[in-house]
């Protein structure tokens, strides 16, 4: 809620003025991360507050969906994800990662 003063109101000798809180006008963002297949999604995450997805985050995120993976879909047994060039995606750490698995 934001409380700006205002300069100026009238009131009756000895009163004192309301003050007037005006809501937000934005509400607050939330992460929501999804990753999913052609029959759906496989993981979906709600991020904290102020939260960056770098390559740990994100190397975290694939490992938590191959374990869900293999449960939600078991008739699949290979993993293929299509990357942009985003940094998270070229991360050292999630390149060896893709290497492992």
């Amino acid at each position: 809620m934001a409380n700006h003063n205002q300069k100026r109101r009238w009131v009756k000798i000895g009163k004192t003025a309301k003050i007037n809180v005006k809501p937000e006008i934005h509400e607050k963002k939330a992460m929501l991360s999804i990753l999913w297949d052609q029959q759906g999604i496989i993981y979906c995450q709600l991020l904290p507050d102020n939260t960056t997805i770098n390559g740990d985050v994100y190397c975290s995120q694939i490992e938590k969906m191959a374990n869900q993976y293999h449960i939600v879909r078991p008739e699949f047994d290979r993993i293929i994800l299509l990357h942009d060039n985003a940094r998270r995606h070229t991360a050292l750490k999630t390149r060896k990662k893709k290497l492992v698995n």
